[in-house]
């Protein structure tokens, strides 16, 4: 999994929240576009197949679904931009790099 999300970052608090695309951006909050990347177990995936089908001609790779219904055992999110980075310090700041 590798989509782009819309992330809302409070400034004072360096708490967060997924937000629909184009949501308005309150005062005191920095939109970050991200990716979510997930992580799958080696122990989920039952097979995978190298070559794809004739509608998807890349590996697919086949899991059960044991971590609350997803095959996922964690999800994180990396900003797009390279130039974003986010430093949530002691006194829960956050800056901008």
């Amino acid at each position: 999994m590798s989509d782009i999300v819309y992330i809302h970052v409070n400034l004072k608090t360096a708490k967060w929240s997924l937000v629909e695309y184009n949501s308005p951006l309150p005062s005191g909050r920095v939109l970050v576009n991200a990716r979510r990347v997930a992580n799958i177990p080696y122990d989920n995936i039952v097979d995978f197949d190298v070559t794809g089908d004739e509608y998807y001609p890349f590996p697919h790779f086949y899991c059960e679904f044991n971590n609350l219904g997803a095959p996922y055992e964690e999800t994180w999110y990396l900003p797009v931009d390279k130039k974003v980075v986010l430093q949530f310090n002691n006194d829960f700041t956050v800056h901008f790099y």
